[in-house]
């Protein structure tokens, strides 16, 4: 039996191709049938109304999954009624008509989360990167300088409510538009700004294989302190994240000067031992 992935477009076994719906929505003329774009959606089933995942490859392979990511189980219904998968498709087809989604996830059709207060954490979540055209580059957290890191703010759909998380540039380039990505991510106050950082990020096939994945030990802690002399940081007062990925208070980053964070921190365990001598 197929496992739902890597089809032809004309593959007849009920996952493939020829389970695009007929229709076109008036005025757009976008099916899943007409579609090559890989296509992953919140939804419900039609047959018993659970929440449920749509995802669609490029390859044309689509089912409805209980969960994002691995195992990647199939929702039971999919198979139960594989001969009703029209039906179902133009179901979806519906529901994302009524986003005005045309092909592309673009627009802020969904609800942002709103961030709580202080520093506090996300449980991880499967979420859908949504188009390339909302992406921001915002630059860096707090005050930046050669050696702060880089931050891109990218809206990833998780059911119905779009989280604008903070990805590090290097994450940029594995994430891909409308597919899953596994998130580990914390809200951050400073006094200027409020951001959702990503702490940890991972992207898999649907065999489990890891394509991508990136973590950030300092930035999961439960308590953030500066790397460097071992403040607690508070989100009134001025701090930053290093390009190392190390929190940095604003003395520091005062006293830090031009100097990298990793010659900063050896020049800090060099006056730290001189003073127990």
């Amino acid at each position: 039996m197929c496992n739902a992935w890597n089809h032809w477009w004309g593959c007849d076994c009920g996952f493939g191709g020829d389970t695009g719906g007929p229709g076109s929505w008036p005025g757009e003329g976008w099916t899943l049938s007409t579609s090559r774009d890989s296509v992953t959606h919140p939804s419900t089933c039609p047959w018993c109304g659970a929440a449920v995942y749509f995802f669609r490859d490029a390859h044309g392979g689509c089912a409805f999954f209980d969960e994002l990511g691995a195992p990647w189980q199939v929702h039971p219904c999919w198979e139960d009624y594989r001969h009703e998968v029209r039906y179902a498709l133009r179901h979806v087809e519906e529901q994302l008509d009524e986003r005005g989604y045309v092909g592309t996830l673009t627009g802020y059709l969904y609800e942002a989360a709103r961030a709580p207060d202080g520093f506090r954490r996300l449980q991880p979540f499967w979420g859908i990167v949504m188009d390339r055209d909302l992406w921001t580059d915002v630059g860096s957290l707090g005050d930046s300088d050669l050696h702060s890191a880089d931050w891109y703010e990218v809206p990833v759909l998780f059911g119905t409510t779009r989280y604008d998380v903070w990805f590090l540039d290097e994450d940029v380039e594995a994430l891909a538009p409308k597919e899953p990505v596994l998130v580990h991510a914390r809200w951050v106050h400073t006094d200027w700004e409020v951001a959702l950082l990503a702490t940890a990020v991972e992207r898999q096939r649907m065999d489990g294989l890891r394509l991508y994945r990136r973590r950030s030990k300092g930035l999961e802690e439960d308590v953030l302190r500066c790397a460097f002399c071992g403040t607690r940081v508070r989100g009134d007062e001025g701090w930053g994240i290093t390009n190392e990925l190390a929190v940095e208070c604003e003395p520091c980053r005062s006293m830090r000067g031009d100097l990298a964070p990793r010659e900063f921190r050896r020049l800090c365990r060099k006056v730290a031992r001189h003073l127990q001598e």
